[in-house]
């Protein structure tokens, strides 16, 4: 799960830089971006093949590679939805730290077994976290 953050810190970055542009250029944006994370996140894969159930083979890194781009994304998003509006005063390296957790999280949600169990209940505890009571 740490190399998944590490690998997440600057695509995280990406994602948000390529999301603010979406609107402006349209989808085309979008492609490359999710081609790039799925790229960087199979390479993570296949350097742990025992991460995870889905990361032995070649179609699986592919499946929990897509699997944790998009958990990760909808996990980043959710956070930037709950603190939008509100002032945070955080430096960049925690931002940039935050950023990539998503990431981190959903990569230990697909790894299957108790990791997963944790992962899931870090999941639930980061969104109760950031949202907005």
């Amino acid at each position: 799960m740490l190399l998944v953050g590490l690998f997440g810190l600057p695509m995280s970055a990406g994602v948000l830089v390529a999301g603010t542009f979406i609107a402006a250029i349209g989808p085309i944006m979008l492609v490359p971006a999710v081609l790039a994370g799925v790229a960087v996140l199979y390479v993570a894969g296949s350097m742990t093949p025992r991460g995870s159930v889905l990361t032995d083979r070649s179609w699986g890194r592919l499946a929990w590679a897509t699997g944790v781009l998009f958990l990760g994304t909808a996990g980043l998003m959710v956070m930037v939805a709950a603190t939008t509006g509100r002032y945070i005063e955080i430096s960049w390296l925690w931002m940039a730290l935050f950023t990539a957790a998503p990431y981190a999280l959903a990569a230990g949600v697909l790894a299957g077994g108790w990791v997963s169990v944790g992962g899931v209940v870090l999941s639930g505890a980061w969104l109760v976290g950031f949202w907005p009571w």
